[in-house]
């Protein structure tokens, strides 16, 4: 007679219902709120030491469409994406990151 195993796996459904998996947000999202906070700190950084305007220039259109990116993809997140992340997505700067805390 086969002896059984000290510690036997539990099947799933044994122990009830297994939940599904949380889905990562889109990297697509991941990409455009990175870009914001980092431009963000680019800018903040420009202006606190040289203010230099070529990195104005490029830095603000840059952060600008980061934040739009952020927002229109919050809200293409359909039913994942609560009312919480849309309202956190129009935080300019830490809206982005607020919205992937969110949507983990």
């Amino acid at each position: 007679m086969p002896q059984p195993h000290p510690h036997p796996r539990p099947r799933p459904g044994l122990l009830g219902p297994t939940r599904p998996r949380p889905q990562p947000p889109p990297r697509s999202l991941r990409l455009a709120a990175a870009v914001e906070a980092a431009s963000l700190l680019v800018l903040l950084l420009n202006l606190v030491t040289v203010h230099a305007g070529p990195v104005t220039s490029l830095g603000g259109p840059v952060h600008g469409a980061a934040y739009l990116a952020v927002v229109a993809l919050t809200f293409a997140a359909g039913p994942r994406a609560t009312a919480a992340a849309r309202w956190c997505s129009l935080l300019p700067g830490a809206g982005g990151l607020l919205v992937l805390r969110l949507l983990r």
